[in-house]
């Protein structure tokens, strides 16, 4: 899933960038390494559970689960990017379980953060950006922009929070957490504007598909959502941070314990409409801006428009050797049972990548196989 990917990622980030610099020579607590450790298993697992969704997607579309219809779906463009995914999670938990300690992740986190960014390339891979008919810039963009994500960072700085002090000394350990992560998240935050923007420039054909389209909506929700997360942000640098460097700080540490939690609530909402824009057909903006009825779902419009991608056979698509021009369903090419798996020599242009495999007449009696498409 999107959370656990980037979650993981910022949490190596934040190691390297904020904690680390935070305590200079001296070492991490162990309690922080623990909690650390922790989340990223959390992370990961979310991660993993991307696996059986292949599952559950090849039983919807077939009506029964078997090794064929499984390893048709893992042919797809779309399983073999999960099952890239799924190979990657589990690499970085296996080097989360070898890195114990602080010195050991110290020498991982390189290694880390390489793995972490080829798992978010499979994610911009497998969104719309990695569908356009040149996809090297859209993917990118995407990529980057997922790389500037700092959802991992924030829940990380909540774990990270030292205890309520109860001296009238101001937080020192908090001060100095509050100032990298702050100078971390200026850094980010253009870099997510620019590439969101992008983005959303390619895939809405004008202002009005904001609100006249369910892509539009869900962009919509989610600007609206970081913009909420902008000005927590504003409030922790520009009033918080002052007021926890007098001495009487307690007061504001507690409103910043409060509304740091808030805003990593917020930034899970984030990737929760982030996660709606990737299930929706940005050609729905395209068609809502242009008053198209299939904007709406209406299937007397577009007898394609929403249709889910499926792994049963097409029976129009194969066949019978024995008639000129082959003549479907007739006896002679069935296809695997329950599935659309392919056959030697046979191509597809199926939306899924099941393949079909059919004869045709030449005119004199001769038969030719060819790929459907």
């Amino acid at each position: 899933m999107l959370l656990g990917a980037t979650g993981t990622v910022g949490a190596w980030v934040f190691w390297r960038r904020v904690l680390l610099p935070a305590f200079g020579t001296d070492p991490v607590p162990g309690l922080l390494v623990r909690r650390w450790r922790r989340w990223q298993v959390v992370l990961l697992a979310l991660v993993l559970l991307g696996a059986p969704l292949l599952a559950l997607f090849v039983r919807e579309s077939v009506g029964h689960l078997d090794a064929e219809a499984l390893r048709a779906g893992l042919q797809t463009r779309q399983g073999m990017l999960l099952l890239t995914r799924v190979g990657l999670a589990a690499a970085l938990l296996a080097l989360i379980t070898v890195a114990r300690d602080e010195a050991a992740i110290r020498r991982w986190t390189p290694g880390a953060l390489a793995l972490g960014a080829a798992l978010l390339l499979t994610y911009a891979l497998a969104g719309h950006a990695g569908a356009a008919a040149n996809p090297f810039v859209p993917v990118i963009i995407a990529w980057t922009h997922l790389a500037a994500t700092s959802i991992g960072g924030l829940w990380c700085f909540v774990l990270s929070l030292p205890p309520p002090q109860h001296t009238a000394a101001p937080p020192r350990l908090l001060l100095t957490l509050l100032g990298r992560f702050s100078r971390l998240a200026l850094l980010g935050v253009p870099v997510l504007a620019v590439s969101g923007g992008a983005l959303a420039l390619r895939e809405l054909p004008g202002l009005a598909a904001l609100w006249l389209s369910a892509y539009g909506q869900a962009l919509s929700v989610k600007l609206l959502l970081f913009g909420a997360m902008l000005v927590l942000g504003a409030f922790h640098l520009l009033l918080v941070r002052p007021q926890i460097g007098h001495t009487d700080a307690a007061p504001w540490e507690r409103r910043f314990r409060r509304s740091l939690t808030a805003e990593a609530g917020l930034a899970l909402l984030v990737l929760g409409a982030a996660g709606l824009l990737t299930s929706t057909a940005p050609r729905c903006a395209h068609a809502a801006a242009h008053g198209d009825r299939r904007a709406d779902g209406d299937p007397g419009a577009d007898p394609d428009a929403g249709a889910e991608p499926s792994l049963r056979p097409d029976p129009a698509r194969w066949r019978s050797p024995g008639a000129p021009g082959g003549q479907p369903g007739q006896p002679g090419r069935e296809p695997l049972p329950g599935t659309g798996a392919r056959r030697r020599g046979s191509a597809s242009s199926d939306p899924i990548d099941t393949p079909h495999l059919h004869a045709a007449g030449d005119g004199d009696g001769r038969k030719r196989a060819g790929g459907s498409g």
